[in-house]
């Protein structure tokens, strides 16, 4: 009931942040959004690609923990029979969610390449449009001069990532006007963090 009760908490607010950030099912009273039809906000798209991917990293999150206390027990030698059932178990479940929540965080990347294109633009440090769009790996973005320094990039690759083509047309930072672009340096390097995990915690469970 604990865990019952936790995830549709998680739900619920994961359905507040996603109506604040892709408002449907709504009526404007008084220059205010006011929710009018809760199927749409509840069912939005949004939701249910949003939605699963927190609730993996929880349970990502979980299998890792149980397959560190074996480890640790493991190194220790300590409980063996128990260690390594731990161990087991836990690396099983996160070779098995892992490759599930990448998938589900490309689908998250999908909507906000759709839907908050500065946003994206910002993730990627892309400060003009590009056709095909490069993938900066690694840079430190000058929002000053609107620039990266020391950037380390992929040609096509921007573009393969975004919409699954070799040749899409991606828009850039200088599209908008400074006073609407979020601040770069956390979000870009955040993602590359966030993808970084991801792909360290794929090659853990899966060797």
């Amino acid at each position: 009931m604990v865990a019952l009760g936790t995830t549709l908490s998680a739900f619920w607010i994961m359905v507040n942040n996603n109506w604040m950030q892709y408002p449907v099912g709504y009526i404007i009273q008084g220059g205010v959004y006011v929710p009018d039809d809760w199927l749409k906000i509840i069912f939005s798209p949004v939701v249910w690609v949003r939605f699963p991917h927190m609730l993996l990293a929880a349970y990502v999150t979980g299998a890792f923990c149980v397959a560190a206390t074996g480890a640790w027990y493991t190194l220790r030698r300590m409980c063996p029979a128990e260690a390594r059932i731990m161990l087991r178990m836990g690396l099983l479940l996160a070779a098995i969610l892992v490759p599930v929540q990448l998938l589900f965080g490309h689908l998250v990347g999908d909507y906000v390449h759709r839907y908050q294109p500065i946003k994206f633009a910002t993730i990627e440090a892309r400060w003009h449009d590009e056709q095909p769009a490069s993938e900066v790996l690694l840079a430190w973005p000058d929002s000053a001069h609107e620039k990266n320094d020391y950037a380390i990039s992929v040609p096509v690759l921007g573009s393969l990532i975004a919409s699954m083509t070799l040749d899409s047309k991606e828009v850039g930072l200088t599209d908008f006007a400074r006073s609407e672009r979020p601040p770069i340096v956390i979000p870009f390097f955040a993602f590359r963090v966030m993808v970084g995990c991801g792909l360290i915690m794929l090659l853990v469970c899966t060797a």
